[in-house]
């Protein structure tokens, strides 16, 4: 089945059965295409192409879904936003429990609330099995952000992290010298 799929994909295109379907369709975006006819199948077999993934790479996509015995944790997440926003200090919070807990559902529903103030979120993740310094999470989102990669040249990553410190702070010393900080942060 698998072999009669990927013959009828589009070319440079990925072509699933029902079951690869409903396991990826929420971080895959999938166009319904006709039934495919498969050696050895009675009925044909029904088939999506993949248009695009709607997550990040390793992110989980975001369903909502009520918060069930956790309004005090958000409550004090939501606490700690409003000193953030009132100190303009920022405060570092680690959230820890055993899978299934709702740590994911939590953090959810927080960026929901705050981002209604206008707020960009930015998520990332540190990999256990990725060697980086204790700022490796942080120089991963600088990088994304600025739109570069590790591979991009010392020139293309200083270029882009100026440009997009001027986009967020304009033109000014001030912005080289935040510019120069955070390219010190990301190994320039």
């Amino acid at each position: 089945t698998a072999a009669r799929l990927q013959a009828a994909a589009p070319t440079n295109g990925i072509a699933v059965g029902e079951k690869t379907y409903l396991e990826t369709r929420d971080v895959i975006a999938y166009d319904e295409t006709e039934p495919i006819v498969a050696k050895g199948k009675a009925q044909p077999v029904d088939a999506w192409i993949a248009q695009h993934a709607t997550t990040e790479a390793g992110e989980r996509a975001w369903r909502e879904r009520s918060i069930i015995g956790r309004q005090p944790e958000l409550a004090v997440l939501k606490s700690l936003w409003e000193r953030v926003l009132s100190a303009e200090l920022p405060y570092l919070v680690t959230i820890l429990g055993p899978a299934g807990v709702g740590k994911s559902t939590l953090v959810g529903s927080f960026t929901d609330a705050v981002r209604e103030d206008g707020v960009r979120i930015v998520r990332g993740r540190s990999l256990p099995y990725r060697e980086s310094g204790a700022y490796g999470a942080l120089s991963t989102q600088i990088m994304r952000l600025c739109g570069t990669f590790e591979s991009d040249s010392r020139d293309v990553i200083s270029g882009r992290l100026a440009t997009r410190t001027e986009e967020l702070l304009g033109s000014g010393p001030e912005a080289r010298q935040v510019a120069d900080h955070l390219g010190a942060l990301v190994g320039m």
